[in-house]
């Protein structure tokens, strides 16, 4: 990225994640490679709510200006509160001001894309709107209509008892914000969750991922994920030494489609399945090659309706 200079940069959250011998040395190295993104940014946006916003803060002031957006600090820019779970719709209101960029308003907005951690990402982009001079009425009705391919893609069966939530969660924080916010949102379901860990890189997943799946799940399966150069058994050894001291039930079944096929058929109550880390790719990578294979999406799709003919 030398030598570009973008609109809008945005620091929306960190966590550690990437830290192996082939990536970052450590959390320091990892969080002030985020932050050069300011150096070669004319506007910048900061989310108060995030570990070390501060730091994040103080960077950058090195834009031309700045927007701060949370939830939890009225005094923000752009202030997000009021967040309601309304049927299939997030609710919520904004209230910005914006140091003399455009109108200030208060506002209602709502997302029909699941997940109450959307609200986040959604005040981010309102701020990124604003800046490049998007009018308040179409920021609302955008965000009413927000899909991204493969993210919080719900699946449903026709008797409500089964629902697949294909997502690319794949590091500490996003599990964290998926597995909560499914808790709330889909009380009286069971979780089950289906994902894997890369070959050879972002070795912390391993353990992280398996202590926030473990918390919250009836049962874990271990799926390939773009194991590459790595035995896919070495992983999955990996993996299970901190997925086993959860208590929680797992089984290992390397073809991903295979897994999510099992999970569907066998739900005996209901169950939200979390099927995490490739959402809609339709390659896999191993060794160093990409090989095809069939989406999460297709995946899950066709197991609900193969569920669907049997009753």
């Amino acid at each position: 990225l030398a030598g570009m200079t973008f609109d809008v940069g945005v620091f929306l959250n960190i966590s550690e994640d990437h830290i192996s011998p082939l990536e970052h040395p450590d959390m320091d190295d990892y969080f002030y490679s985020k932050l050069k993104i300011f150096r070669q940014t004319r506007h910048a946006v900061v989310n108060l709510d995030s570990d070390r916003a501060e730091e994040a803060v103080k960077a950058a002031r090195t834009a031309e200006d700045m927007l701060t957006i949370s939830q939890n600090d009225p005094s923000a820019n752009v202030y997000g509160y009021d967040v309601q779970k309304v049927g299939q719709e997030i609710r919520f209101r904004v209230k910005a001001s914006l140091n003399g960029l455009g109108g200030d308003f208060d506002e209602p907005f709502a997302l029909t894309m699941p997940g109450l951690f959307n609200v986040e990402n959604a005040l981010a982009a309102t701020a990124v709107a604003l800046f490049i001079g998007v009018p308040t009425e179409h920021i609302r009705q955008g965000l009413y209509v927000a899909r991204s391919d493969g993210r919080m893609e719900v699946y449903t069966s026709k008797d409500q008892k089964i629902i697949g939530i294909v997502d690319y969660a794949h590091n500490k924080l996003s599990f964290e914000k998926l597995f909560e916010s499914t808790a709330i949102e889909y009380p009286g379901y069971k979780i089950i969750s289906i994902y894997g860990c890369p070959g050879l890189k972002a070795l912390l997943r391993r353990k992280d991922l398996a202590e926030v799946a473990g918390k919250y799940s009836e049962k874990i399966y271990v799926v390939a994920e773009d194991p590459g150069l790595e035995p896919f058994m070495h992983i999955c050894e990996d993996m299970i030494q901190y997925i086993e001291p959860t208590g929680c039930p797992y089984e290992i079944i390397e073809d991903r489609g295979i897994a999510i096929r099992k999970a569907v058929l066998e739900a005996k109550e209901p169950t939200v399945l979390l099927i995490t880390g490739k959402g809609n790719e339709t390659r896999q990578k191993y060794g160093a090659e990409y090989l095809p294979c069939e989406s999460d999406v297709e995946i899950t799709k066709k197991a609900l309706a193969e569920y669907d003919s049997l009753w």
